[in-house]
């Protein structure tokens, strides 16, 4: 069967809503998870998947009516750690039938359950970038393609110093640093910091409670490169929504 041309008019495209992957990244203590949670004006439900330390007493501030709450344990054998990322997928396949906002909170400690679950036992030191990542990408394509294709609003969260690197001093820029091509999914990259303190919040007293002054500096906005290096106070999703998208 040939192909058969049907021109549209560029005004008759359809208008993505969402499914824009947001990435937030700081180092402990920058307000990440306090972003990703203060997120019910935008979407709901909030769906958590949460690969890092409890947050129990973050989540019980959420506005919203309702959070559906999976836990993960990225340190597991082969077969439990597929097991685990089918259920992930499970999990981003439910909520693109019902929408809301997408919480992966430690995407490196996910990328390790991937890794663990895609990559051959044995690999060959001597090559760079063996052939035997291809499953663990196309698992990451996979996902990442379900989340963008769906009516979510996904936020990945990850520690500063899991996937970037410094470039400059003093002023909270950060470059990537090769991880998993999560650079080409994220439409917008932020990355959280507390002022005059650009590696994060963890001089602050114990018993300082939220909302604690931090700031947001704009690493990437795909759809308006112009963007690039903002910086914000106290940003909310809803401040990234509405200058990013």
């Amino acid at each position: 069967m040939s192909y058969i041309t049907k021109p549209i008019s560029p005004a008759s495209l359809p208008t993505k809503e969402a499914g824009y992957i947001t990435l937030v990244y700081g180092d402990k203590g920058s307000g990440k998870t306090t972003f990703a949670i203060d997120t019910a004006d935008i979407a709901q439900p909030l769906w958590f998947a949460n690969f890092d330390k409890d947050c129990s007493a973050l989540l019980s501030q959420y506005k919203g009516t309702e959070i559906y709450y999976e836990r993960f344990n990225p340190t597991l054998n082969k077969v439990q750690a597929t097991r685990e990322c089918d259920r992930l997928y499970d999990m981003v396949k439910a909520a693109s039938k019902v929408g809301g906002v997408f919480v992966i909170d430690g995407a490196k400690f996910m990328h390790n359950m991937v890794t663990e679950a895609y990559l051959p036992t044995k690999m060959n030191d001597d090559k760079a970038y063996p052939k035997e990542y291809g499953d663990v990408n196309v698992y990451h394509g996979k996902l990442n393609a379900a989340l963008e294709d769906s009516t979510l609003w996904p936020i990945y969260l990850a520690s500063a110093t899991e996937i970037w690197k410094a470039m400059t001093e003093g002023t909270g820029l950060y470059t990537y640093d090769g991880w998993n091509g999560l650079k080409l999914a994220a439409c917008v990259a932020l990355y959280l910091f507390c002022p005059g303190m650009p590696q994060g919040v963890k001089h602050i007293p114990t018993e300082a409670k939220w909302p604690v002054k931090y700031q947001g500096q704009i690493a990437e906005s795909k759809l308006d490169r112009s963007l690039l290096g903002s910086i914000l106070d106290n940003p909310r999703f809803s401040d990234i929504i509405e200058a990013c998208y």
